[in-house]
């Protein structure tokens, strides 16, 4: 019974140095930078403008992030087409 639980609960660490590990501690730290900044801006924004500006500027934000994700989606669309076949074919 014991093993069992011990079996799921084990968990393998892999010590090994990862290529991608300064790829990932630069990720980390802009989020903490941006959870850091995050409440003195809200705080100014609301002082400012009011809940209801707020609000209004989370719905520009999120219009925002819609826009740039479609435009990368596009992107990759081009960059991505397949080779039609009378070429491949050369």
């Amino acid at each position: 019974m014991n093993e069992d639980k011990t079996e799921l609960l084990a968990c393998s660490v892999d010590r090994k140095a990862s290529p991608f590990a300064v790829d990932h501690m630069y990720i980390d730290s802009f989020g903490s930078i941006g959870t850091c900044i995050e409440g003195p801006i809200i705080g100014a924004i609301t002082a400012y403008a009011g809940w209801t500006g707020m609000f209004y500027l989370m719905i520009g934000l999120s219009a925002c992030g819609t826009l740039a994700t479609y435009k990368a989606e596009i992107i990759y669309r081009r960059v991505n087409k397949p080779t039609p076949d009378f070429i491949a074919g050369v």
